[in-house]
């Protein structure tokens, strides 16, 4: 890497990099750097990358929280928010929204100037149409947010008279539950009309179980989810609606617990008479339960036995290699992922047998 002003290029890293992402930090606050990579194997180090664009050392800023609707016309939407978690080291000088017709799919800028406080009225929408929105925010240093979580579809009609959600203040953010406790999503709803009521997860419809409940009344409804689980965690949505209008909102929930298994299959990679070596895909992150995975717990079983053996108890990276095996033996391996929780569940391997392979590999 160089500074921008500078001729000379130093070298970041003082050992092989096995991966393809490295973090640099001896780096200076308001400086512009420019980066280069080259591969290297065993003849030796191949030529540099082109260089790489001009990237400004600064922290980004973090987007603004809780954006929400305040008020809905036929015309315009009305929003609020609050100030970024991070100002990424500077004062946040000002915000900018962005709205999106729910047909088009193209996001465009809905204020002309820079806007200092934290709410702002999006004009010159049209009736009955629906939009969704979103909100940056900047610093001093000219650092710009990601866009903030999108609110909405909102559709503009004249509310006198339509359903309201009454959303309550802890359902602004998402909201985390240990795993095998009981959750209650509830709302309140204001409508002088009874409406009609639908709960969706992920954008699909909600499906009933005996562990999975809806209760309604005229004045409120709620979700009731008996010893959740991992695959309890996502986005609800409540829609109601009446002849005078409809409303939307929605709850995001977590539920902490032990991570999923690896995604995928597990993959060989060399196979001799007394060593095997393979690899894994990492935990998704909706699967981690919660919490990042640490580290993986590697067995091995032979096929003719029932007891499984550890290989690693501590295995950080997404591949092992096992030794000390018996020629002609035929193996299973299994991998588990471990987080805070616990241990999570296990991803099996096809059986394979541990012996020199002239020409195709020999997986059971």
């Amino acid at each position: 890497m160089k500074e921008r002003s500078s001729i000379l290029w130093q070298k970041v890293n003082k050992t092989a990099i096995s991966g393809n992402h490295w973090r640099v930090t001896n780096i200076c606050a308001g400086l512009i750097y420019e980066f280069k990579v080259s591969a290297e194997n065993a003849a030796g180090i191949g030529k540099m990358s082109k260089t790489s664009e001009e990237v400004l050392a600064i922290d980004a800023c973090e987007p603004p929280a809780n954006v929400h609707v305040t008020e809905v016309t036929k015309n315009s939407v009305s929003l609020a928010w609050q100030r970024p978690p991070y100002d990424g080291g500077s004062k946040i000088t000002g915000y900018s929204v962005e709205r999106r017709d729910t047909g088009s799919g193209r996001w465009v800028k809905a204020n002309f100037t820079n806007i200092i406080e934290m709410g702002f009225t999006v004009s010159g929408l049209n009736k009955d149409e629906a939009y969704e929105f979103r909100v940056y925010a900047k610093n001093a240093v000219g650092s710009v947010s990601n866009p903030s979580l999108t609110v909405g579809p909102v559709t503009c009609v004249d509310t006198c008279g339509a359903p309201a959600i009454d959303l309550p203040p802890e359902f602004l953010d998402v909201v985390q539950y240990k795993a095998g406790s009981s959750v209650k999503l509830r709302v309140g709803i204001v409508a002088q009309l009874l409406p009609s009521i639908e709960w969706l997860k992920d954008g699909k419809e909600l499906l009933l179980t005996s562990k999975l409940s809806v209760e309604s009344t005229t004045d409120s409804t709620a979700i009731l989810i008996k010893d959740a689980e991992r695959f309890d965690s996502g986005s609800y949505e409540i829609k109601i609606k009446n002849i005078l209008g409809s409303a939307t909102a929605n709850i995001r929930i977590q539920i902490l617990d032990k991570p999923g298994p690896p995604a995928g299959l597990i993959n060989f990679h060399s196979v001799t008479a007394d060593k095997i070596m393979f690899s894994w895909e990492p935990v998704p992150e909706p699967d981690q339960g919660g919490f990042p995975v640490t580290h993986y717990i590697v067995e091995r079983r032979e096929t003719s036995r029932l007891v499984w053996s550890i290989v690693s108890d501590c295995q950080e990276q997404a591949y092992a290699c096992v030794g000390k095996l018996v020629r002609g033996n035929e193996y299973v391996f299994r991998v588990m992922a471990v987080n805070k929780f616990g241990v999570g569940e296990a991803l099996v391997s096809e059986p394979v047998i541990a012996k020199n392979a002239f020409g195709k590999l020999e997986v059971m």
